[in-house]
């Protein structure tokens, strides 16, 4: 019999491991887990590393419910794709960009775990950007490429600018390069947000951190 690695505080998937459990009849190690919904439940040590267990069910019957449900556009749209994708590398270990998503601790806010309010906070602002830059260009980023996905912290840009944004390491949070050249810089506070593109880095990093400040001193 191999050696035990200790799973306790990992996560898989919508799992946390809570502690190792009774082993089953047949001397397999199990853990108790419990899931982002709150159920717990126990679970083979080979199921979790192999992305077998992932969830209490939660996630399937989330996914089976949002196919049935009526919420005004199609799961074929770009936008609902955008959203499940987001959600799936956030949550199933199974996919290959779960290692750089999920697999790092970026998770989807509880709030847009339902289409609906994903699509009241994030509908209008894809649609204005759709309309400049063209659908099949437009794409969902996050300011802050450690924090997770949320209102606060993710707006849309293109392809392009989304490539130059994660190659570049001269980009700030909430400030990149755009494929013209210029610099674009955004902050999202209150539910308001801000964007305006400049010729030089330092330019856009000091405005940014202009409107951080005002919003800092109106508390």
């Amino acid at each position: 019999m191999g050696t035990l690695i200790n799973l306790t505080g990992e996560r898989f998937g919508r799992f946390t491991v809570l502690e190792q459990a009774k082993c089953s009849r047949f001397g397999k190690a199990r853990w108790v887990c419990v899931c982002d919904c709150g159920a717990q439940r126990t679970v083979q040590s080979r199921d979790l590393r192999k992305g077998k267990s992932t969830s209490c069910g939660c996630l399937h019957r989330e996914m089976t419910s949002e196919r049935r449900t009526t919420h005004g556009m199609s799961s074929r749209s770009r936008f609902y794709r955008i959203w499940a994708e987001m959600k799936r590398r956030c949550a199933d270990p199974k996919r290959r960009s779960y290692r750089d998503y999920g697999g790092r601790g970026i998770r989807v806010d509880d709030r847009w775990l339902k289409f609906e309010n994903f699509k009241e906070d994030m509908h209008g602002a894809y649609l204005a950007h759709a309309a400049e830059y063209g659908e099949d260009s437009t794409t969902i980023e996050r300011i802050d490429v450690n924090g997770s996905y949320c209102a606060d912290n993710t707006c849309w840009v293109t392809k392009a600018e989304q490539a130059l944004n994660t190659r570049s390491t001269l980009n700030a949070i909430g400030v990149f390069e755009t494929n013209s050249g210029k610099w674009c810089a955004y902050i999202k506070r209150r539910g308001n947000k801000h964007s305006r593109t400049f010729e030089t880095r330092d330019e856009a990093l000091e405005w940014r951190a202009g409107i951080a400040d005002m919003y800092a001193k109106s508390v």
